[in-house]
């Protein structure tokens, strides 16, 4: 007779949940919340669907830790280079080390919200979150984790590079404007690539996305400091 050590359940338990949250980031990605069903994600899981209510309660529970996921993810890819630049800000940097530090923060966002599936499924899960459960735990997160960080470390750059006093809703909509420069292509993607006719996979696409938006954060900043 073999016996199963509780260290040795803990562990298939732990690979189990996981499967579970990584099958559920797929397919909420591509399908969105409303279309995807425990059962969808129970058997492309290879589980029984009662696993999810043991291990999450409900869809919004799994909903919720893949969220939580997600933003651990986005922080792990962002993080080291907004650390980096607010603490860059703290002492005296030129104009052209503080343009340099906020286009590294901008290429992590790109590289976070654009370079994969892991993408694909944080637009899509971030959708749902602000059209039907914005007051929720999952939208918090991506509050928290992600939003405030980012937009904390452009309202520093802002006040920095700008020549003249900005009142706080000023300095507010420059920062949110030079977030903009990046996401609206995170926003309105489809739409995006209609017009241009073409997909993110082409092969220069990337490239090119980084070297313009890159660019006008450059004249953004440059302008702010001229005004």
């Amino acid at each position: 007779m073999v016996f199963c050590s509780p260290k040795g359940r803990y562990a298939r338990g732990e690979e189990t949940r996981q499967r579970i949250i990584d099958t559920a980031i797929e397919i909420f990605g591509r399908k969105g919340f409303a279309d995807t069903s425990t059962r969808d994600i129970a058997a492309a899981a290879g589980i029984n669907t009662p696993a999810i209510q043991y291990y999450f309660d409900s869809k919004l529970g799994l909903y919720t830790a893949c969220m939580d996921q997600l933003t651990s993810r986005i922080w792990h890819r962002i993080g080291p280079a907004i650390e980096v630049c607010q603490a860059t800000l703290a002492g005296t940097p030129t104009l052209a080390e503080v343009i340099a530090l906020a286009s590294a923060v901008q290429d992590c966002l790109i590289d976070s919200f654009f370079s994969d599936s892991e993408g694909l499924a944080i637009r899509r899960i971030k959708a749902w979150a602000d059209a039907e459960n914005g007051a929720g735990k999952p939208n918090e997160l991506m509050k928290t984790r992600v939003g405030e960080p980012i937009f904390e470390t452009f309202r520093l750059i802002v006040d920095y590079v700008s020549s003249v006093p900005m009142d706080p809703i000023e300095r507010d909509l420059h920062a949110n404007a030079l977030i903009g420069t990046s996401m609206i292509f995170h926003i309105d993607r489809t739409h995006f690539f209609e017009v241009v006719g073409c997909d993110h996979s082409h092969d220069d696409f990337m490239a090119d996305f980084k070297t313009v938006a890159g660019a006008h954060l450059a004249f953004a900043l440059t302008g702010l400091s001229a005004k």
